[in-house]
């Protein structure tokens, strides 16, 4: 499995510091700071105002979203940002935003500007990453490749009695780069392009729901339709791109000759995330070390699905020509912290794949401990045999391979009319869906439950 590009981990942070006068004399310089270690470049740079300095915005704190987990300095970035979103598209745009930072009190000028200037450039920093994080659609923006510049007076930024220290943050185009666009993107207009195409694409996947599926069913759908139309990028020349949404949603899907730009697990993640957006249904986005996956919300519950595992799965059961029968295929849909720990795997560096969360320092919401299945008691305990260093191992699996009641490896409305089939002789059902030892019409109405509203 590929790193992820973790904007936190891996991000160059670049701050610029703007000393601003009364009469307009200044003095400038830009700290890089690249894990532990930090440079300083004086450069002569203008102060500049920005799109906008304040936001009235309001907006709803939803549990699942990075931005109900942001201070208010970090709320502020956040909302300025969505409302410039669409200048930001020519790739230059600036945006500036005014600062109260709590240094203390009773500090000298110099120690209270030292403390607000780090606490500033977090809060510019977490507040864009929990936008971009929260919506992947604005795919265009690489966080590599902003400045941060702080600017202040140093006759009037310090108030000594109350400790607040002001100050404005402005974030552009650090000065190595023409734009901040991802690499793979060249011009607004091509930027433009990919937007009416993932709007296009989004709605006809939507078209596809049609208002009487179970929130679990339009999930399995959106993983269905990323699986289906997508392979991992394993390539070794690639563009950027493979990390965002426009990958699973756009380059995938063109099949042959765009193989640069086929997704990571981060692509699969952000698309999952989008879709899941668009039909109401809560989920967010989850980092570790080395992958990306989704939480999503169903049945009041957080349940991890990861897509790109599920994907990988289902390319191999299809390149060895073997019927996926037991449906390992949804192994990572909808599964519990349990689960994960019965069936996660080591990267390359030893770190568990869906362990150690890292989410530019704000808290992450934990998943259930069961998997779908089992909280709506299902049966969906079985045993599966492999071949381990010419050794028969059998483990126990929970997945759904009692609910594929009519055997064509997918779960569906097909497999609600089979039982109700099977009730008038019509058809022959073996599988027991809810595990009572008997299958009728309790088996029709528990997989009702589990796929319509």
């Amino acid at each position: 499995m590929k790193r992820i590009l973790i904007a936190l981990a891996a991000v160059i942070w670049t701050v610029g510091f703007v000393n601003v006068y009364a009469f307009g004399g200044s003095e400038s310089g830009i700290l890089i700071m690249n894990g532990p270690n930090v440079k300083t470049e004086i450069l002569n740079e203008e102060i500049y105002g920005g799109i906008s300095l304040f936001s009235e915005i309001e907006r709803e704190n939803k549990e699942y979203e990075f931005y109900s987990r942001l201070d208010d300095n970090c709320k502020k970035i956040y909302n300025l940002l969505d409302e410039n979103i669409e200048k930001t598209k020519n790739g230059t745009e600036k945006i500036s935003c005014i600062f109260n930072i709590d240094a203390g009190s009773g500090l000298s000028f110099s120690e209270a500007k030292e403390k607000a200037k780090s606490d500033a450039i977090n809060s510019a920093f977490t507040g864009i990453f929990a936008y971009l994080y929260d919506n992947p659609q604005c795919f265009w923006i690489d966080m590599n490749k902003l400045v941060y510049t702080v600017s202040y007076s140093p006759s009037s930024s310090y108030n000594e009695n109350s400790g607040i220290f002001t100050l404005q943050v402005s974030v552009g185009v650090y000065t190595d780069y023409d734009n901040y666009y991802v690499d793979g993107y060249g011009s607004e207009s091509e930027v433009v392009i990919d937007c009416e195409r993932l709007a296009k694409c989004k709605d006809d996947i939507m078209a596809q729901t049609d208002g009487k599926e179970s929130d679990f069913a339009k999930v399995k759908y959106f993983n269905d339709w990323l699986c289906d139309n997508n392979t991992y990028n394993n390539q070794s020349l690639n563009t950027k791109i493979r990390y965002e949404i426009t990958s699973a949603m756009i380059y995938g899907p063109m099949g042959e000759g765009y193989e640069e730009k086929y997704p990571v697990c981060q692509g699969y993640a952000f698309a999952m995330k989008y879709l899941c957006d668009e039909a109401n249904i809560p989920c967010t986005v989850v980092t570790s070390e080395s992958h990306m996956w989704n939480l999503v919300k169903l049945n009041e519950e957080w349940y991890v699905v990861d897509t790109t595992w599920n994907d990988n799965i289902k390319d191999a059961y299809e390149e060895s020509g073997i019927r996926d029968t037991t449906l390992q295929c949804y192994s990572w849909l909808a599964i519990g912290s349990q689960r994960v720990s019965d069936i996660d795997e080591k990267d390359s560096e030893g770190y568990w794949e869906h362990d150690k969360s890292i989410q530019a320092g704000l808290d992450t919401i934990d998943p259930t401990e069961y998997t779908l299945l089992e909280n709506m008691g299902f049966n969906c305990k079985y045993n599966l045999s492999y071949v381990s260093n010419g050794t028969t191992v059998t483990k126990e699996h929970i997945g759904y391979m009692y609910l594929d009641v009519n055997n064509d490896c997918k779960i569906s409305r097909g497999d609600i009319a089979a039982i109700l089939r099977s009730l008038y002789g019509n058809y022959s059902v073996e599988k027991d869906v809810n595990g009572d030892k008997n299958i009728d019409l309790s088996d029709a109405v528990s997989l009702s439950g589990l796929l319509l509203k």
